[in-house]
């Protein structure tokens, strides 16, 4: 019999690091599931002890290029590569996972990127359709408000836009939204509103905080109770990083990390680094142009 004893949540990640790099499965979303925990927890592997591909560098290239694979015609991604069309939460999913890559230094193909961007400037636009479109525009505006060369002000507008009309959103789409308002800098008290309303959601089971999952009609949109916490969790540190309940939340997503099928990082959502990607080179710029003016037409 052995005893761990630590006064870190962490305790016991070890395993579950093992199984991240071991994942077997390769759809987008398993792949970009694998590749963002492998960009930022590297540091976290080294001091639990973990062993990490041996060339980390390729691993992730080669990741990379395995969701650029299962890129569309039209910029955004379907699941494998046969796959015939595209799906726009899974689409804003790999552009993420793709966006953090490029920002530790993994090589990513910049038309591709750039074709990716485009795409999710097309799902901003489109929030005003229905219900799905406005639950899947937080994340592609989440995204978009961190790349480089991003129009703060456009993006802005469309924020207050869904700020406005959150009502009936999921929980997931008003956590991401949250942390896009965080990023544009929005009003400081529709952002207390909206951390306000996130919070009022955690369930407390003693020192454990969880959400609940959004329910099976968001299937499609990846949704689980693991997801949703780690969403969560991110929002409420992008508005108030000693939040009282990220302790909770954390201790949450680490109980609960097994058992969802899912890649056992998949909390990595909320953990990987927020910083200033590097400039872009100039043919990229000028595609961040072309989707600034696009979302100067946004929907009323």
């Amino acid at each position: 019999l052995e005893v761990s004893v630590s006064t870190s949540p962490l305790l016991g990640l070890g395993a579950g690091l093992e199984q991240l790099v071991t994942y077997p499965y390769g759809c987008t979303e398993q792949t970009t599931s694998r590749l963002v925990p492998l960009l930022s927890l590297r540091d976290l592997a080294r001091a639990l002890g973990v062993a990490l591909p041996p060339d980390l560098a390729q691993a992730s290239r080669e990741a990379v290029v395995r969701v650029l694979g299962n890129q569309q015609k039209d910029g955004g991604f379907g699941l494998w590569p046969g796959s015939t069309e595209s799906s726009p939460w899974l689409s804003t999913y790999a552009t993420w996972g793709l966006d953090e890559a490029r920002r530790h230094g993994v090589p990513v193909d910049e038309a591709a990127l750039g074709r990716a961007h485009e795409h999710l400037a097309g799902l901003l636009l489109a929030w005003g359709r229905g219900p799905k479109e406005r639950a899947a525009a937080p994340f592609a505006l989440d995204v978009l408000a961190g790349a480089e060369g991003a129009d703060v002000a456009g993006l802005r507008t469309v924020a207050a836009q869904l700020f406005d009309a959150r009502e009936g959103m999921p929980l997931f789409s008003r956590a991401l939204l949250l942390s896009a308002m965080s990023k544009l800098g929005a009003p400081s008290g529709d952002r207390a509103a909206l951390a306000t309303e996130l919070a009022a959601s955690v369930v407390l089971d003693g020192s454990v905080a969880r959400v609940p999952a959004a329910g099976d009609e968001w299937a499609s949109y990846l949704d689980s109770s693991v997801r949703g916490g780690a969403m969560v969790l991110r929002a409420l540190l992008s508005a108030q990083p000693d939040h009282p309940l990220a302790q909770p939340l954390a201790l949450g997503l680490v109980a609960d990390r097994n058992g969802t099928g899912q890649p056992p990082a998949c909390p990595g959502l909320c953990g990987a680094r927020h910083q200033r990607p590097p400039r872009l080179p100039s043919a990229a710029r000028r595609r961040s142009r072309r989707c600034r003016r696009r979302l100067r037409k946004t929907p009323g």
